[in-house]
């Protein structure tokens, strides 16, 4: 599944609770950066659904051909270890 990095470390003003710092980005389609890249690569990308407007949600996925979303892969992440045959429109297992 989806992953990420956050480090939680103790507040500075000695109050209880930690502050947290982002580590890491996740690599979707909400990411400008990432998808341009997937774009520029081949990779056909469906547009997200949301509740407030769709009545439910589904994240945007990407695609060989949007005519045809049987010819798959369908995977709502750009970055992933083994999915080789994603390889050709985008997807692929090297972090920024």
């Amino acid at each position: 599944g989806d992953c990420r990095c956050v480090l939680a470390r103790a507040r500075d003003d000695g109050l209880p609770g930690f502050d947290t710092v982002q580590l890491s980005v996740e690599h979707n389609f909400e990411n400008s950066d990432e998808r341009a890249r997937v774009l520029k690569l081949g990779g056909q990308i469906s547009a997200s659904r949301s509740p407030q407007t769709d009545g439910y949600f589904e994240p945007g996925r990407i695609y060989r051909s949007l005519d045809d979303p049987s010819l798959g892969p369908g995977l709502a992440m750009s970055r992933s270890i083994g999915d080789l045959d994603a390889t050709e429109v985008g997807v692929g297992p090297t972090p920024d």
